[in-house]
């Protein structure tokens, strides 16, 4: 079997086993190793540790499990509660209001977090009952958490550009700088289309009425206004501070973001064993799958440069991986197998 062959046959069963439900990080890393022993023999298995370790030593990935630990954290934080809650009483009443404050805290708790998963399920627990429990159209709410979530790709300090930078050779603080911009921009244009949308179908968002955001005086919103803001202030500078100053690099920053993770758990009160336990669990796992998930698309990176036609058919087997698997697939795989053979 040539090996332009066997590589289209491999990509093949990489998008086979991920439609199959087959997780991304088992298929990457058990693939790669399957072909290697029929092409290589027992060779591949000094070679597949060998990779390992020269990974391992990418100085830019220690920034990984830094940034997933202060996202994990900060599930546990309130902070995303605490300023959901006070934006509720400042623009409750405005029509359309809760999936602006969804956006809105989307965007602040993304510059916090820095992970997709994280900003989705936290902003989703919080935001998605309320949201049906006043009326809303179920498209109207669920669309809101999806897009603030997503925004975590963007807006620094961002897990993908980190995994992004690192494969491709890029400056990780530049891509944060270059981030900011359009991450700002689609958090403005998706508040747009939510004012515009609820104009043309007031139905679609009934008014939260003032009995419901009674109760609270000035006095107490600006209090909470005050102490739902402060943290994911501190945490930002904590990160991002540091970074464009000059005081910390990328890889600094994420230790800085991960104290600066302790601290504002602690200020609210939720500090414990088990929350760090819990927090070191989350960002162990997580960590190794994307670990492997590197690992397995150094590998497939090979492959993919094995596909007939050159630069051409890169670019079109590129496409076509794009176009399928993006259905599919997370988009970690797609960086480790893309990014490398399209900046070769």
């Amino acid at each position: 079997m040539s090996p332009e062959v066997a590589s289209m046959i491999m990509l093949g069963f990489v998008v086979v086993g991920i439609v199959l439900g087959i997780p991304v990080a088992y298929v990457l890393c058990s693939l790669p190793l399957i072909f290697g022993v029929i092409f290589f023999g027992g060779k591949i298995f000094p070679m597949y540790v060998s990779m390992g370790f020269s990974m391992m030593r990418t100085y830019s990935l220690v920034t990984v499990p830094l940034f997933i630990f202060m996202g994990t954290i900060l599930e546990r934080s309130g902070v995303a509660e605490n300023l959901y809650k006070t934006l509720f009483y400042v623009l409750g009443g405005v029509r359309g209001g809760l999936a602006i404050i969804t956006i809105i805290v989307g965007t602040i708790f993304g510059a916090c977090t820095g992970i997709v998963g994280a900003s989705i399920v936290c902003i989703g627990l919080l935001a998605l009952p309320s949201m049906l429990k006043y009326g809303y159209h179920k498209e109207l709410a669920a669309g809101p958490v999806l897009c603030a979530g997503g925004l975590g790709l963007l807006i620094p300090p961002s897990l993908v550009m980190i995994l992004y930078g690192s494969t491709a050779g890029l400056n990780i603080a530049t891509l944060f700088i270059g981030g900011i911009g359009p991450g700002i921009l689609l958090a403005v244009l998706f508040i747009a289309y939510i004012i515009i949308r609820v104009r043309l179908k007031p139905e679609m968002a009934p008014i939260v009425s003032p009995e419901e955001r009674a109760g609270i005086t000035g006095r107490q919103l600006s209090r909470m206004a005050l102490t739902s803001v402060l943290p994911p202030i501190f945490l930002i500078f904590a990160v991002m501070g540091t970074l464009f100053m000059g005081i910390a690099g990328p890889s600094e920053a994420g230790a800085m973001g991960a104290i600066g993770g302790l601290i504002v758990v602690a200020i609210g009160r939720r500090l414990s064993w088990k929350v760090v336990q819990d927090s070191l669990m989350s960002t162990l796992r997580i960590t190794s799958f994307v670990l492997f998930i590197v690992l397995g698309g150094d590998v497939l990176t090979e492959a993919l440069l094995g596909l007939p036609g050159g630069a051409f058919g890169i670019m079109i087997g590129s496409l076509v991986i794009v176009w399928i698997a993006g259905c599919f697939m997370d988009y970690l795989a797609l960086i480790y197998i893309l990014a490398p053979s399209c900046t070769r």
